[in-house]
């Protein structure tokens, strides 16, 4: 915590009303506005005469404005698995992402439409402008899902024949992905929709 920028926002010549006015910003500034913190805060604002509560108000302006622009979290994290890189908003280093993150969850998957990696549908819908688009039949031989285990890339049709497992390392795979293949690749409902 910087208290130098704290000394020029702070009017007060009185040391005492500093000092009491410091120990009551730091207090507040990781507490984000508790009732613990509130009640801390009356109590030092009682100490405090009111010509000063201005460069309280101050303050805590300052405080507020510069903590939460430090806390933002990115909406992206980017991480590589043996030089691959992978988009979206991965929680750890095996793609497991804020959306889904059991054990199981760790492929991510290569969107035909951008030629990036993401952990899931929803983590390329956030990160992107653009439409997706899924893989058609005729591209199931391209290396599109990516083992956050052990970093080994699968054909698409290498992974549907899988038995929800890493043909490498054997990590298993949530078998639940398959209800959402239809986001990912091309299905029989969509081949037929094209045909007729």
């Amino acid at each position: 915590m910087k208290i130098n920028n704290l000394k020029v926002l702070i009017l007060s010549k009185n040391s005492e009303n500093r000092s009491n006015l410091i120990r009551c910003l730091v207090y507040l500034r990781p507490k984000k506005y508790s009732l613990e913190g509130i009640i801390h805060f009356k109590k030092y604002c009682g100490i405090m005469k009111s010509r000063y509560m201005l460069s309280v108000l101050i303050c805590l302006f300052y405080f507020n404005f510069t903590y939460s622009q430090k806390k933002k979290p990115a909406s992206t994290n980017i991480f590589q698995i043996d030089n691959i890189t992978v988009y979206g908003q991965s929680i750890d280093n095996q793609t497991r992402c804020v959306h889904w993150h059991s054990s199981l969850d760790v492929i991510a998957i290569k969107f035909k439409c951008c030629d990036k990696y993401y952990p899931c549908f929803s983590c390329h819908e956030e990160a992107t402008n653009h439409e997706h688009e899924v893989w058609p039949k005729d591209e199931f031989f391209e290396k599109a899902i990516l083992c956050g285990v052990c970093g080994y890339e699968l054909s698409i049709i290498e992974y549907m024949e899988s038995g929800n497992s890493c043909p490498i390392c054997k990590a298993s795979f949530n078998p639940g992905c398959s209800n959402h293949y239809h986001l990912y690749f091309e299905t029989d409902e969509d081949h037929e929709t094209k045909s007729s």
